[in-house]
């Protein structure tokens, strides 16, 4: 039986990290390796491959909550979902490794990034 991470052995996701982080430090390049993992699942899980991802109310209400998470993040939102938890760690440790400015583009970037996939939905 096929699992719902089978696609991760064969997907190439620590080169996609590397070109995250080509300089970064070894925790700065931890970080876009989980980063690039959640953003693997995240598309398997809610969007291409999957019902939700044919219907953009709902997509829009757990994008929603993530970006709820990523803005407002000095304390988890709920400590239940995983995705808002792993979005919670990630930005307690890339906060902690560069300047405020380069969060806030990174928050930046997640949020347009799940508005693209509504627009698809």
């Amino acid at each position: 039986m096929k699992n719902s991470y089978s696609g991760f052995e064969v997907g190439n996701s620590g080169a996609t990290a590397g070109y995250l982080a080509p300089i970064g430090s070894e925790v700065a390049l931890q970080i876009a390796a989980d980063f690039t993992q959640f953003a693997f699942a995240f598309d398997d899980t809610f969007c291409d491959e999957t019902p939700i991802g044919k219907q953009p109310i709902a997509l829009a209400a757990v994008t929603a909550k993530m970006l709820q998470q990523l803005e407002g993040p000095e304390h988890p939102i709920d400590e239940s979902d995983n995705w808002c938890m792993a979005l919670y760690d990630m930005w307690h440790r890339w906060n902690k490794q560069v300047r405020p400015v380069l969060t806030e583009r990174w928050v930046q970037g997640c949020r347009t990034w799940f508005f693209v996939e509504i627009l698809r939905a």
